[in-house]
């Protein structure tokens, strides 16, 4: 059947599972639940360390929230089992890291922009219910942005957006999945100081990635002569 004659909802299922598949044939060779482009020594020597590394974590979040879509929308029992493999995998990981280095170390790794790891762990979590995928994701709280904003302080400016626009999606997901009520307060707040002093009327809220101190956003603007 040529390509143009296949219904568009087979298409979708057929490419989704070829990725599905190959990914997983990845995943097996590896052997450790672990899948990503790059080898697991760039967490468990680079990052660990504190070498020159940013975001390994990101890359680890798209592949999972890829993975828990392909359950959520259409029904890959496969991606699901392979979601659960890596989160397993990094919750045995990271607490060996903190018993071995301590939670300060552990908080220092976070120093990273980790995508939304806390986000879809949680989500993980409302579909499986094992308490491990929820301790891993309120690994990935960072006090630094977190405990102000439970405090109801402002310290948005001079913070990279990009960075931490991902971890208040994961205090959203930490309420809705798992009723933290904590993490509510949290992003209730980052909302409210975010539309009321960080943002244009239009709807952007940073400079070059990054927001300013709060009601300064205005000064980021600039004229040009002749526009």
């Amino acid at each position: 059947m040529a390509l143009g004659k296949i219904p568009r909802n087979e298409l979708i299922l057929n490419r989704s599972g070829l990725i599905v598949g190959e990914l997983h044939k990845v995943q097996n060779a590896i052997g450790t639940g672990y899948l990503s482009a790059f080898p697991f020594g760039f967490f468990s020597v680079k990052l660990l360390n504190g070498q020159d590394i940013w975001a390994p974590w990101y890359v680890i979040h798209k592949i999972m929230a890829g993975l828990l879509d392909q359950y959520i929308f259409l029904q890959s029992q496969l991606a699901l089992e392979m979601v659960i493999d890596e989160a397993n995998f990094f919750h045995t990981w990271v607490e060996g890291v903190v018993a071995q280095y301590g939670i300060g170390h552990w908080i220092n790794m976070l120093n990273v922009e980790f995508g939304g790891m806390e986000e879809v762990l949680y989500n993980l979590y409302g579909v499986t219910k094992d308490p491990n995928h929820a301790s891993l994701a309120a690994r990935f709280v960072k006090p630094s942005f977190y405990d102000p904003l439970v405090q109801n302080t402002d310290q948005l400016g001079g913070i990279h957006a990009n960075t931490h626009l991902a971890q208040a999606n994961g205090m959203a997901a930490a309420f809705e999945v798992a009723q933290n009520t904590s993490q509510q307060h949290a992003v209730a707040n980052f909302f409210r100081f975010l539309t009321a002093q960080h943002s244009y009327a239009t709807g952007g809220s940073n400079d070059h990635e990054y927001w300013t101190a709060p009601n300064t956003i205005g000064d980021a603007l600039q004229v040009t002569d002749g526009l």
